[in-house]
C-alpha cells in the first residue's frame, strides 16, 4: 500500500473523528467506491487493521454508491474492530482503577468483557487480582476491629511467626510458653496453590480461632531477613566478578535489593497493623533449623537444611543444644540441589513446585542409564563431605539455573518431549538418576554433619526433605540413632522456625528452662469447624443431613465395601500431606483402587502412587522398618510376602511412602484403621489428599463439599455427617442414562460424580483434559450426547453468540436429548440486603449479577430455544442439581426427535468480505440516510 493511500485513509479517519461525516464520506467515495479501480484498491486495504473511524465512513460510502452488500460487510469488520476497541479500553480501565484501589470498579469493569474476547486470559487476571486486594482489604479491616475486644489479662503473650511474601506464605501463633497455638498455610485460605500472597486469611483465621488479642502479639518474626539480602546483593557482585560473569545485568543483585524493599515494606504492614510489637527478620536457613530442632523431642542435635535458596545460603550445616542454634558450615548460590531437582521437573513438563512427581517417576527408571552423564556435566559431588558444585554450564550468566530444554536435551540424546499421562522410559531414566544424585549429597553430607557434630541425632528440613526416598536412605543408613523431620519441612514450615528461634534467643520462654515445654506430637495445628458449620454446608448444597452413630466405624465398613471415602475431621493438618483429617480413603487390597482414585478422583496421572496409613504397632508387619514416620516422611520397603495383600499403596518399585498412626495423636482415625483391620485383617488403609487436582487440600466443610460434588468419591464423611452418591442433588436426572460418558457439563466444575464431562472455558485453571473452545465441540460428534447441564454461563455471552452455542449443543444431542439451561433470573425482584446477608451466613450462594451481559427472563430464554431448534421447553422450581443456588432460572428443553418437523433458522454467521461480489454488484438502491448514524 502507497504511503499516498496511506495518507487519504488518515484523512478519512480524522474527519470522521472531527464530526465532518459528510466531508468524509465524499473523500471516500471519491478514491474507492466510484470507479473500478477505486473498488479494486479496497481489497488491497488491511482492513482489519484499519480504524473504526476509516470502516465506518467506508462503509457509508458503499452505501451511497449502491453497494449495500458490501457496506454491510464491511460494518461487520468494523463492529468487530469497535467491540476490540472497547475491550482494550475496558481492560485498560479495569487495570487502571486496580492500581488506584478502586476494587470494586475493576471488578466490575473485567467482568464485563465477553468471554469470546482474546482479552479474557487478561480480564480474568485482574479480576482475580481486585477479588484478593478487596478480600485483603476486608481482612485488614476485620483485623483491626478485633481491637475493641477486651484484651485478656492473664498476661499470655504470642510470638507471631510468619512468610509474609513468595510461595507457600503461611503464618504461626507460638505463646510464651513455647506452644504452637496455630500453624496454617495461606493456600488453604485464599485456594491458590503455594499462595505468595500476604497471609492475612491465615492470620486472621488463627486469631480468632485461639482468642488472641493483637495487643498479645508482641513479636513479629519473618522467615527471611533483609539485612542477609543486603549482604546477598554484595555477595551476587562478587560472585559476577570472581567468575567472569558480565556486570551490567547485575540480575541478581537487583533480586535480592527487591526482596530488601518488599519485606520492609511488609515491615511497615504489620508495624501498623501490630504497633506494639517488634518485627525481627531472621535469616531463612536459621528458621528451617530452629522449626525442625526446637519443635524436635530432642535435647540438642545435629541439622541439616537444603532447599533452593534462601537470601543467599541453599544448605546449612548446624547443631542444636537446649536453647543455642549453632551455624556450622554453608552452602552458596548458584550451587543448589533444590533448584537442580526443581529444574528437571520443569524440564519433564511436571509442572512447578512438582518434585514430588520427579521423585515417584524415578522408580520406574534405572539410575545406572544416566548417572555418569549426571556426575560428568552436571554436578560434582565431595566424596568425603558431600559438597557439590554444579558445573559452569549449567548456571546462566545472570546466576540462574539454565532453563534451557534445547540443551538438556542435546545432553541426554533426548528430542522428543515427555508424555506426562504415559512418561516414556529414558525421561523416567533420568528421573532415576536425578534421585540417586540427591540420595548420594543427603548420604554424604548426613555422614559428615555426623563428624562435624559429633551428635547422634539428626534433624532434616529444608524444601529438599520432602524427599521421602532420599530420607528413607539416610534412616537406614544407621548414621544417627534417631530422625526428626518436621511435617512443613518445606518454607511452608518456616515461619513456625522464626517464631521460635526469636523465643529461644531472646530467653522469652520461663527463665532457667533449657527446653521448650512443647514438642511436635501431631501436625493438626490449623483451623477446626463446628458442628453447626458443618451442617450449614451441607445443608446449603442441597444433601439431607444424615447423622452417623460412630463416624469411624462407618467408614470403615464402606472402605471394607470397596468404596472410596473422603475423611474430614477435626484440626487441618500443617504442611503438604494430608495426615487424616482432611483426607481421601480407599481399600489398599484392591488392585484396582489406585487407577480408580487417579482417574475417577483425583484427575491427575495414574503411575502416581498413594501412601498407605498404617497402626504404629503394626509397620514393621508390612514394612522393613518400625520408625515411627507420622508425617508420611520415610519411604520404606513393603516386605515381600505382604504386597500381594496391600497393592493399592505398593509402588512399582516395592516401596511405599508410609505414615504411621497412633490413637493418641489421632484416635478417630486410629479408630477408623483399627475397625478396618476388623474387618479385613489388614490395619492399614490408602491414604490421599482431600482435594483435586491443581487445587489445595481443603479448608472448610463447605469446600469438602464441593470436592465431594467434584470428586467421584462414593461416600464423604463430614464430623459425624455422611454424604453418600445415592444423596448427591439431581442424581434422579441421570440415573436412568446409559453412558457416563455421554453427558457434557458446561462450563462448572460440580456434577462430576455425576459422570459428566466438563467442557470448561478457555483459560479456566480446573480440568484441562477437553478444553474446548465454548462455542465449538469439535472432538464431540453429531447426536451423541445424552444430557448437557449449562450453569451459570449464556447469560454471560452477546445474544449472538448465545445462539451459536445454543445450535453448537443442538447438533451434540442425540435426538430427544435433554438441555438443562441455568441463568440468573432477570425478572427476579432483588433481596433486601439484609435478607440476603443473612441467606449468605447460613451458606446460600447466589449467582453475580455483575456478570451479566445478557439478562434472561423465561420469555426470552424459551424463544432463544425455540429458535435454535429446541422443543418442550419446561420450568424447574430449582435446580436439579444446585438446590443451593438462590437466584437462578433453570429450564430444560430437548432436542428434537426424529418425528418432529422443526425449522431451524440459519446460523447468524459473520463471513468474509468477498471482493469479486463486491466489484459485480453496483445496485441504484438510494441510500437509507439513517445508516449514517451507524
Amino acid at each position: 500500500m502507497t504511503e499516498h493511500i496511506q495518507h487519504i485513509m488518515r484523512d478519512i479517519a480524522g474527519l470522521s473523528a472531527a464530526g465532518d461525516t459528510e466531508k468524509a464520506i465524499a473523500l471516500a467515495r471519491r478514491h474507492f467506491t466510484e470507479s473500478t479501480q477505486g473498488l479494486q484498491l479496497i481489497q488491497s486495504l488491511p482492513l482489519q487493521n484499519s480504524s473504526s473511524d476509516f470502516l465506518r465512513i467506508l462503509a457509508l460510502a458503499l452505501y451511497q454508491s449502491g453497494q449495500a452488500e458490501a457496506a454491510e460487510k464491511i460494518l461487520s469488520i468494523c463492529s468487530e474492530k469497535l467491540q476490540q476497541d472497547r475491550t482494550a479500553t475496558q481492560l485498560y480501565s479495569a487495570a487502571a482503577a486496580l492500581q488506584t484501589g478502586d476494587f470494586s470498579k475493576a471488578l466490575h469493569l473485567a467482568q464485563q468483557i465477553p468471554a469470546a474476547s482474546p482479552a479474557m486470559a487478561d480480564a480474568r487476571k485482574v479480576a482475580d487480582e481486585a477479588v484478593r486486594r478487596q478480600k485483603e482489604q476486608e481482612n485488614r479491616s476485620n483485623l483491626l476491629r478485633l481491637y475493641d475486644e477486651p484484651e485478656p489479662g492473664d498476661g499470655k503473650f504470642y510470638v507471631l511467626g510468619m512468610k509474609p511474601i513468595g510461595h507457600d506464605a503461611h503464618v504461626a501463633l507460638v505463646d510464651n510458653r513455647g506452644v504452637v497455638v496455630f500453624n496454617a498455610e495461606e493456600e488453604r485460605y485464599d485456594r491458590l496453590r503455594h499462595s505468595g500472597h500476604t497471609p492475612l486469611n491465615s492470620l486472621l483465621a488463627g486469631m480468632r480461632q485461639c482468642g488472641i488479642h493483637p495487643r498479645q502479639i508482641r513479636h513479629i518474626a519473618f522467615s527471611f531477613s533483609a539485612p542477609e539480602y543486603e549482604k546477598a546483593a554484595r555477595r551476587w557482585e562478587r560472585w559476577y566478578r570472581e567468575n567472569n560473569r558480565p556486570l551490567h545485568p547485575l540480575k541478581m543483585v537487583r533480586v535480592s535489593m527487591g526482596y530488601v524493599q518488599t519485606l520492609r515494606q511488609q515491615e511497615a504492614y504489620f508495624r501498623e497493623l501490630f504497633p506494639h510489637a517488634d518485627v525481627v527478620h531472621v535469616k531463612h536457613h536459621l528458621a528451617h533449623c530452629a522449626g525442625a530442632f526446637y519443635t524436635s523431642p530432642f535435647e540438642r542435635s545435629a541439622v541439616l537444611s537444603l532447599d533452593g535458596r534462601g537470601e543467599f545460603e541453599t544448605v546449612m550445616l548446624a547443631r542444636g543444644d537446649g536453647h543455642d542454634m549453632e551455624e556450622l558450615e554453608i552452602m552458596e548460590s548458584p550451587h543448589s540441589l533444590g533448584t537442580l531437582y526443581q529444574t528437571f521437573t520443569y524440564w519433564m513438563g511436571l509442572g512447578a513446585r512438582q518434585e514430588g512427581k520427579t521423585m515417584g517417576l524415578s522408580s520406574y527408571g534405572d539410575p545406572q542409564v544416566y548417572y555418569a552423564t549426571f556426575r560428568d556435566r552436571i554436578i560434582d559431588i565431595d566424596e568425603k563431605t558431600g559438597r557439590f558444585t554444579i558445573h559452569p554450564d549449567f548456571i546462566e550468566p545472570d546466576g540462574e539455573f539454565l532453563y534451557d530444554h534445547t540443551q538438556l536435551n542435546d545432553i541426554f540424546g533426548i528430542d522428543f518431549p515427555m508424555d506426562t499421562r504415559k512418561p516414556q522410559q529414558p525421561y523416567a531414566d533420568v528421573a532415576a538418576a536425578l534421585q540417586r544424585v540427591c540420595e548420594e549429597v543427603f548420604l554424604k553430607m548426613s555422614a559428615w554433619l555426623r563428624e562435624l557434630s559429633g551428635e547422634k541425632n539428626l534433624c532434616l528440613t529444608g524444601g529438599v526433605a520432602l524427599n521421602s526416598v532420599a530420607n528413607g536412605k539416610v534412616l537406614k543408613s544407621g548414621l544417627y540413632e534417631d530422625i526428626s523431620i518436621h511435617p512443613a519441612a518445606h518454607d511452608g514450615g518456616t515461619g513456625l522456625g522464626a517464631a521460635m528461634y526469636v523465643l529461644y534467643q531472646n530467653n522469652l520462654i520461663n527463665a532457667g528452662e533449657k527446653r521448650a515445654r512443647w514438642v511436635m506430637e501431631h501436625p493438626y495445628l490449623g483451623s477446626e469447624f463446628s458442628d453447626t458449620e458443618i451442617q450449614s454446608a451441607i445443608a446449603a448444597a442441597g444433601f439431607p443431613l444424615r447423622k452417623v452413630d460412630d463416624a469411624a466405624f462407618y467408614a470403615a465398613e464402606k472402605l471394607a465395601e470397596g468404596k472410596i471415602v473422603g475423611w474430614f475431621q477435626g484440626r487441618m493438618e500443617v504442611g503438604p500431606r494430608a495426615l487424616g483429617n482432611r483426607s481421601i480413603l480407599g481399600d489398599p487390597r484392591r488392585a484396582e483402587m489406585k487407577d480408580l482414585i487417579n482417574q475417577r478422583v483425583k484427575f491427575r496421572e495414574t503411575w502416581r502412587p498413594f501412601a498407605p496409613s498404617v497402626l504404629r504397632e503394626e509397620c514393621a508387619t508390612y514394612f522393613d522398618s518400625d520408625h515411627e514416620s507420622p508425617y508420611m516422611l520415610f519411604v520404606y520397603n513393603t516386605l515381600e510376602h505382604m504386597r500381594e495383600h496391600i497393592p493399592a499403596v505398593v509402588h512399582v518399585d516395592g516401596t511405599a511412602r508410609v505414615q504411621t498412626v497412633t490413637e493418641a495423636t489421632n484416635p478417630a482415625y486410629y479408630r477408623l484403621i483399627s475397625r478396618f483391620r476388623e474387618l479385613t485383617g489388614i490395619g492399614l488403609v490408602l491414604n490421599t489428599s482431600l482435594n483435586v487436582k491443581g487445587e489445595p487440600i481443603v479448608c472448610t466443610p463447605a469446600e469438602a463439599v464441593q470436592c465431594f460434588l467434584v470428586g467421584g468419591m462414593d461416600e464423604m464423611v463430614i464430623g459425624e455427617y455422611v454424604l453418600s452418591r445415592e444423596d448427591l442433588p439431581g442424581s434422579a436426572l441421570t440415573a436412568d442414562l446409559t453412558r457416563q460418558d455421554k453427558r457434557l457439563n458446561i462450563p462448572t466444575r460440580t456434577g462430576r460424580i455425576n459422570g459428566f464431562t466438563n467442557i470448561d472455558l478457555p483459560g479456566s485453571p480446573f480440568f484441562s483434559e477437553m478444553q474446548a473452545p465454548f462455542d465449538n465441540l469439535r472432538e464431540i460428534q453429531d447426536g451423541s450426547i445424552e444430557l448437557i447441564h449449562s450453569h451459570n454461563f449464556l447469560h454471560t455471552l452477546e445474544q449472538d453468540q448465545i445462539r451459536r452455542v445454543l445450535r453448537e449443543w443442538a447438533r451434540v444431542l442425540m435426538p430427544g436429548g435433554v438441555l438443562i439451561v441455568e441463568v440468573p433470573d432477570a425478572a427476579r425482584a432483588p433481596l433486601p440486603d439484609d435478607t440476603r446477608a443473612e441467606m449468605l451466613r447460613r451458606g446460600v450462594h447466589f449467582t453475580l449479577p455483575e456478570q451479566e451481559r445478557t439478562a434472561l427472563n423465561a420469555a426470552r430464554l424459551q424463544a432463544i430455544l425455540d429458535e435454535t431448534g429446541f422443543v418442550g421447553f419446561t420450568l424447574n422450581e430449582q435446580s436439579p442439581f444446585h438446590p443451593e443456588k438462590h437466584d437462578l432460572l433453570t429450564a430444560q428443553a430437548k432436542r428434537p426427535a426424529p418425528e418432529s418437523r422443526v425449522v431451524e433458522t440459519e446460523q447468524n454467521e459473520i463471513r468474509t468480505l468477498d471482493f469479486s461480489e463486491l466489484r459485480a454488484t453496483r445496485s441504484a438502491h438510494a441510500p437509507d440516510k439513517s445508516v449514517q448514524e451507524v
